[in-house]
């Protein structure tokens, strides 16, 4: 015979699994379906009380109709039989769906709090775990977590370059002040002062340069951090001879369908048309991609600012679009000089090369700017030809003529 709904709740839900609530819910009046879910949405606004079958709801005496039950059995790791849906169970189905979002979106907006104030990092990880499970964002995750990681792992070794470059990118993005950058780039601060004012008006025109533009594909993080990363690469590959910075800039705006300079960030799973994985930043002649996580694992632990890399490739461009193994205009002396030095089996041992190709003079730039201690302790011969090239001697942070 047909079973009513309260008494099966009474016989077969445990007192475990009974939530309590302090104020007995409220008699609703008979109202149209409409009406009746407006009011139990209001009603249960903010309450984290998920309405399922049990006792204490029963026990109210709301107006639920006669329901057959069949198979009811008191194993409660498995659900109960489905049950023939009423006109209340589908306004409390609406009210229960109304309570969850607003409970989704108060979660997330309370991570997003942690995210964006002052939080111990591994708070931050959780928040942003929590809110890519909301939001099914993968992508904006793997960043975030490589941010964080690499962050936590930086104190764990008492890193202070590395925290210092974490802390201002956290700066940069709160503040919305691209200077406050600053403390995080190794390159400008083993800068003199006259050097740094050189760098920081090379910067600010590039920041304004109306040929460079971003983008942020895949899920990328566009941010304001990453884009002072970019940036500050440039001008650091380039410093010391800023007409090379003008002239690369100015051949991708002339030969490029969009008339840019593109950087273009993609997360760290991104996969490009051909396939390929084994890359963390690509360049061209029309512009660069990185992977972001990449992008801070290699300044973090490497003290790498890989656009400083990638661009110094641009520099190898030449007019035809073909990619040579030294600068067009390096000419026939420093070339000389170049190869003499090259060809030494302590700097060959060194560079890990045997052999010029077009990835050798990114590489020495790379060590020539961010390491030039240990290229000149290689060798004295190529570090020397690299400041006359250059007009810019890193060990002493100075320009020269």
């Amino acid at each position: 015979m047909p079973v009513k709904i309260d008494s099966v709740v009474k016989n077969f839900i445990p007192e475990k699994f009974v939530p309590v609530k302090k104020e007995p819910l409220p008699q609703p009046k008979a109202l149209d379906a409409s009406s009746a879910a407006k009011k139990y949405e209001a009603q249960f606004a903010g309450d984290n009380l998920k309405f399922k079958l049990n006792r204490k709801l029963a026990n109210e005496s709301l107006p639920f109709k006669t329901i057959e039950v069949r198979n009811i059995t008191p194993d409660f790791d498995k659900e109960l039989p489905a049950l023939p849906l009423t006109a209340d169970d589908l306004l409390r189905q609406r009210a229960e769906n109304a309570l969850e979002q607003a409970r989704l979106e108060d979660e997330k907006a309370k991570n997003d709090a942690i995210i964006n104030g002052d939080f111990p990092i591994i708070e931050r990880l959780k928040a942003l775990l929590a809110n890519a499970k909301i939001n099914d964002d993968l992508s904006v995750l793997g960043t975030e977590r490589k941010i964080i990681d690499e962050h936590l792992s930086a104190i764990k070794r008492g890193d202070e370059q590395a925290i210092a470059f974490f802390d201002a990118m956290n700066q940069t993005n709160e503040t919305g002040d691209p200077w406050d950058m600053n403390p995080g780039d190794a390159f400008r601060n083993s800068l003199d002062p006259e050097a740094q004012r050189a760098y920081d008006e090379t910067l600010a025109a590039l920041r304004n340069d109306p040929r460079i533009q971003f983008e942020f594909e895949g899920g990328a993080v566009d941010s304001l951090a990453f884009r002072e990363i970019a940036l500050r690469g440039l001008v650091a590959a380039t410093f010391g001879r800023p007409q090379d910075l003008e002239e690369r800039i100015a051949n991708a705006a002339a030969s490029s369908d969009n008339g840019k300079f593109t950087i273009t960030y993609v997360p760290d799973d991104y996969v490009p048309e051909d396939g390929s994985t084994d890359w963390g930043a690509r360049a061209g002649r029309d512009g660069i991609t990185a992977k972001q996580g990449f992008t801070v694992q290699q300044i973090a632990n490497e003290n790498d600012n890989l656009f400083i890399h990638e661009f110094s490739h641009t520099l190898e461009a030449r007019d035809d679009g073909s990619i040579g193994n030294l600068p067009p205009d390096f000419g026939f002396i420093n070339s000389v000089r170049f190869y003499a030095a090259f060809n030494t089996p302590e700097f060959q041992k060194y560079i890990g090369q045997s052999e010029v190709d077009a990835e050798t003079f990114a590489g020495i730039q790379n060590r020539f700017r961010q390491n030039p201690q240990a290229l000149k302790d290689a060798s004295p011969e190529m570090y020397a030809l690299m400041v006359d090239y250059s007009g810019f001697d890193p060990l002493t942070g100075s320009l020269v003529d």
